[in-house]
């Protein structure tokens, strides 16, 4: 028998059109990736005063212990969304800045993803993926406080990761520890004897939540990461 003669795939050349529709698509695809992580947490906020006031409502102890575990859990599950969706986003803006560096010859903090994650200038554009997302961060200003920026050491914790985590993690340690109240019967956690000023104030901050959290996720889209 004969043998077939191999056949050449044609391969099409990675030209100047196909690297700027990559970088269109990576630049749209981190864009919804940030924005609907915003989204989540700003319909998580309303949801803990939504739990908060069930379980101030509760009429029995296993009942405050049910919803203590369920919102620890949906709490949980929201923080690993985050995380993954963290990865991702820094996946597509490492992409992004191997095409701007690599392909466009444009220094690693140039360009659309260069300027929000910045690497350091020492590391080339094919490692750009497993490097640390910012070599020097950017040193915000509070306002009231005074004009100079933050300091360098503490401006690498101000960043809308570490505000998420935060989030979250006081979430978990929240709900763990009224579920412990639920169980010991401990001052403010018997479903019989509710505190009246911390009905209250609970009461005040979930309508505080529920009405400013999702009109802040609609009228402020995020479209940079952090």
């Amino acid at each position: 028998m004969r043998d077939r003669p191999s056949r050449r795939r044609s391969r099409k050349p990675y030209g100047p059109e196909e690297i700027l529709a990559e970088h269109r698509a990576c630049v749209d695809y981190h864009a919804s990736l940030v924005t609907s992580r915003f989204t989540v947490a700003a319909l998580y906020v309303p949801a803990v005063g939504v739990f908060m006031t069930a379980w101030l409502s509760a009429q029995t102890s296993p009942l405050r212990l049910g919803i203590s575990l369920l919102a620890w859990f949906i709490t949980l599950c929201v923080w690993i969304l985050e995380l993954r969706t963290r990865a991702l986003f820094t996946n597509i803006a490492h992409r992004g800045i191997e095409i701007e560096h690599e392909y466009w010859k444009l220094g690693l903090n140039v360009g659309f993803f260069g300027r929000q994650h910045k690497l350091t200038e020492k590391l080339s554009a094919g490692q750009s993926s497993a490097a640390p997302r910012r070599a020097r961060p950017d040193q915000p200003v509070i306002a009231f406080w005074s004009k100079r920026p933050l300091p360098l050491w503490l401006s690498k914790y101000v960043s809308h990761s570490m505000g998420l985590d935060l989030l979250y993690a006081g979430g978990l340690v929240l709900w763990f520890c009224l579920a412990i109240v639920a169980v010991t019967g401990f001052p403010g956690g018997r479903a019989d004897k509710p505190s009246p000023n911390y009905i209250w104030h609970l009461h005040s901050a979930n309508s505080i939540a529920c009405s400013v959290a999702p009109r802040w996720a609609v009228q402020t889209p995020p479209l940079v990461g952090g």
